[in-house]
Formats: structure tokens, C-alpha cells, sequence
């Protein structure tokens, strides 16, 4: 049985998943080498009402950033062992900068433009 099990959207065009934060989660899990399994999720029975969420054991964790901490804690953390200061400080700007605001361009093409349909 797998270490995590991860609630996620369903994929499509050969995406993991159609929401970005569901893909950042199944990304890290993929690439520190966390032994998990993929499900499809229901936000309803997630902790904080969204997916992505995960179970480890019988803990549901919500939050695709909380997740991460959570990740790193609990399995250590393999990506950032040989990163210095200035390599995290970058990360933290790309990440916020992802998150925070390329995200609502994203869903402005995805949901408003009509080109998308």
C-alpha cells in the first residue's frame, strides 16, 4: 500500500490533472520520490472543501502547500538538500509569483475567454 493517497481533478490534453495545484502536488510527490497513489477526489469530503487533498494513514491534509510542508516533514526533503539561501529565496519567488498571480490569468483564459470553448 502506498505511503499517500492523493485526491486530486481528473486529467486531460496529457495533464496529471486540469488544476495547477493538484499537478505542483502530484509533481513534488513524483520527483521526491514519495510512494503514493492518485484518486479521483470529491471536494466535498476534502478537509478544507478543495483538491487537492492527501491520507497518510488516517490523517486528510488539505492544501497543496501545507501538503508540501507536511511532505517534507514527515519524508524528508530530497529537492532543497543542496540548495543555499538564495536558491530557496528564488523558489519562494517563482512559487508566489505562480500561485498568486499567473494563476488568475490562467483561469481567466480557461473560464471567461471565449476562445477557450
Amino acid at each position: 500500500m502506498a505511503d499517500v493517497t492523493l485526491y486530486q481533478f481528473p486529467g486531460a490534453y496529457g495533464l496529471v490533472s486540469l488544476s495547477p495545484f493538484c499537478t505542483k502536488l502530484e509533481a513534488y510527490l513524483r520527483l521526491a520520490g514519495v510512494d503514493y497513489e492518485a484518486k479521483l477526489g470529491d471536494p466535498r469530503r476534502a478537509p478544507v472543501g478543495k483538491l487537492p487533498y492527501v491520507r497518510i494513514g488516517d490523517t486528510l491534509v488539505g492544501d497543496s502547500s501545507t501538503i508540501v510542508t507536511l511532505l517534507k516533514t514527515r519524508f524528508g526533503d530530497p529537492l532543497d538538500v543542496s540548495l543555499d539561501a538564495r536558491d530557496h529565496a528564488v523558489g519562494h519567488l517563482a512559487r508566489r509569483t505562480a500561485e498568486e498571480h499567473l494563476y488568475w490569468g490562467l483561469l481567466h483564459a480557461r473560464w471567461v475567454d471565449d476562445r477557450a470553448w
